[in-house]
């Protein structure tokens, strides 16, 4: 925080902190003085754990912050790669021209990918390699092959254009 302040930079905190709660002490001590930490939804694939946060210093110039948080979300990306089936959809937005694919059609297109990627190494048999049985391993497919977590995003406002530019200027 000093760091930022006295360079008058915005610094990007940002990671996974096994913060199981939104109101947990590590939490509190993230949002504590000097960084603003927007309130996310939860991050991981059950929604129900605040794991990943996006915190920021944030200088200020006569008192008012330079830089303002203008938007922040999660993104479900499993309602983009994998189809309409996941719990708390919600297409109402989608182009006319978007068309969602099932669960069932998701699955009968990876299981024989999944397939041969066993099939490429010696030591896996019918029972042991992973994904053997892909259907009842279709939610850890997901996990393994994209996240355990989804991605937090923000839009910050940034206005430095002044300082920059007065740089240049002939006193």
């Amino acid at each position: 925080m000093k760091r930022a302040k006295k360079e008058g930079e915005v610094y990007v905190l940002l990671g996974d902190f096994n913060i199981p709660k939104a109101h947990d002490i590590v939490m509190k001590a993230l949002s504590g003085p000097g960084l603003n930490v927007p309130e996310f939804e939860p991050s991981n694939l059950a929604r129900d754990k605040h794991y990943d946060q996006i915190a920021f210093a944030v200088p200020k110039d006569k008192g008012r912050l330079k830089s303002d948080i203008l938007n922040h979300g999660v993104f479900e990306w499993r309602n983009a790669v994998f189809g309409p089936h996941q719990p708390g959809a919600d297409f109402s937005e989608d182009p006319a021209e978007v068309e969602r694919i099932s669960d069932a059609d998701n699955l009968s297109h990876y299981e024989p990918i999944a397939a041969w990627n066993n099939s490429q190494n010696p030591k896996n048999d019918s029972k042991t390699a992973p994904y053997a049985n892909f259907k009842r391993s279709y939610t850890t497919f997901m996990k393994t092959e994209m996240s355990d977590h989804l991605p937090l995003w923000v839009e910050i406002k940034t206005d430095y254009s002044k300082e920059y530019l007065q740089r240049f200027l002939k006193d």
